[in-house]
């Protein structure tokens, strides 16, 4: 089942693409050509009050020529994006995890060595 959008998220990102178009100088009339999308439906979107799927997304993003990413408010080369700084919080996670996991290794490494006779010569 389809989740919706939460109404902050949805308002952004149409306002993103309000303002992609804005910056690309095109019309909704012009954006809804380009993507198939109708007229109506864009308006929708860039007023936040709908769902819009994430091929209608790409799509456009594809005619303003801008990244799905921006339009969800990430931006690569800020580390404090909302999206990019939620993925580096998860990475940085998962290697703490493995440092983690690493370090009972070598506990139970050592460990293991202690139990073991040691090898006749």
């Amino acid at each position: 089942m389809k989740q919706p959008l939460n109404t902050d998220v949805r308002k952004k990102v149409g306002l993103r693409i309000k303002e992609a178009r804005k910056k690309a100088r095109m019309t909704q009339e012009e954006l809804a050509t380009k993507t198939g999308i109708s007229t109506a439906s864009i308006s929708k979107i860039e007023a936040g009050t709908t769902d819009p799927s994430l091929s209608r997304i790409e799509a456009i993003a594809l005619a303003l020529a801008a990244d799905v990413l921006q339009l969800f408010g990430a931006n690569a080369r800020d580390p404090d994006s909302e999206p990019i700084a939620i993925i580096q919080r998860r990475i940085a996670v998962r290697e703490e995890e493995l440092a983690i996991l690493q370090r009972k290794a070598d506990c139970l490494e050592k460990e293991l060595e202690k139990e073991q006779p040691p090898l006749p010569r």
